[in-house]
């Protein structure tokens, strides 16, 4: 008997899958349950296991090929001898023409950032608003405690504020919007010209600003070594992402779908600040929201913005 292993869609924004490595090859016995290939999917590399027993009669997706759900990646026989008929045309190869100009071959991860930012832009109405935070205090407040960075700080104040807004931390569906249970904080890590991925702290808002910094701490490391795995970058409520770092004030940055929004933070500087009719130097960082204006409204997304930061203003909140 002829089976068909199919790409199963293993995650709820996946439409594609690109074969890293297959860990079986054609003639080998295969049990059920048992590890059959790795996949990389949503910048993450997973294992699929094998849904039958048999032999790996015919390997139809090479290692490196990018395939959508659905396709079929090799067939499974109960014996060595059976035939299987391949249904696909083969395509002729066409020699490729010179060029004269240089092209840079995309990578897994720089295509799934292209199709996901794509397809967000095209089909989100985004809107955005600004608010300059003092940070003054927070900045003294940073200084006191021991491997606590801004991200850990900002990471805290977005989770305690998404408790009074549950909008912001939903799902749009085709005739519903989905409130979710758990808070969940995202933030953006830079790999360099490869692009960047974004891994989720799980209950933001029930861990302490030193658990924060740990977890975060692990997934960046994993992050650079190519070990996130699935659920380390699954069910996201809401994206932060620190351009700071970078010396930018502040950048209009895209949604990372399915999330409902994504909050972005600028370098701090110093600027003067009219404070009781007297002009003092303050540390001032602006923070940007772009949100689903099918979800919530300029109201509610400048509401929310003005809680963060009202709690980055207010840094003793953040102990709570």
């Amino acid at each position: 008997m002829v089976k068909k292993f199919v790409l199963p869609k293993v995650s709820e924004v996946m439409e594609v899958g690109t074969i890293t490595s297959w860990l079986k090859k054609e003639g080998d016995y295969v049990k059920r349950g048992e590890p059959l290939l790795e996949i990389e999917v949503e910048k993450a590399v997973i294992e699929l296991e094998s849904e039958e027993e048999g032999y790996l009669k015919k390997i139809l997706v090479k290692e490196g090929e990018t395939v959508p759900i659905g396709t079929v990646l090799a067939y499974i026989t109960d014996t060595l001898e059976e035939e299987i008929e391949l249904t696909e045309e083969k395509k002729e190869e066409k020699a490729e023409e010179k060029k004269e100009t240089k092209s840079i071959p995309l990578s897994t991860m720089r295509k799934t950032i292209a199709e996901r930012l794509s397809k967000s832009k095209q089909t989100i109405p985004h809107f955005y608003a600004i608010v300059d935070v003092d940070v003054t205090e927070l900045y003294n407040f940073k200084s006191s405690l021991e491997n606590i960075k801004y991200d850990d700080l900002i990471i805290k104040a977005t989770a305690l504020a998404l408790k009074d807004f549950p909008l912001l931390n939903s799902r749009w569906k085709e005739n519903e919007i989905e409130l979710l249970d758990n808070i969940n904080v995202g933030f953006a890590v830079s790999l360099g010209d490869e692009g960047l991925i974004v891994p989720v702290i799980k209950d933001a808002d029930k861990k302490s600003l030193s658990e924060i910094a740990k977890e975060r701490n692990s997934l960046i490391e994993k992050a650079k070594s190519g070990k996130l795995s699935l659920e380390d970058i699954s069910n996201g409520s809401i994206t932060i992402n620190n351009v700071g770092v970078f010396g930018v004030s502040a950048i209009l940055a895209i949604i990372n779908p399915p999330e409902t929004a994504i909050l972005t933070c600028g370098t701090i500087q110093d600027k003067p600040v009219v404070i009781n009719g007297e002009i003092k130097i303050r540390k001032i960082m602006q923070v940007t929201i772009s949100a689903d204006h099918r979800v919530i409204d300029g109201a509610y997304g400048s509401r929310f913005l003005m809680k963060v930061k009202e709690i980055l203003e207010n840094p003793g909140i953040l102990n709570s």
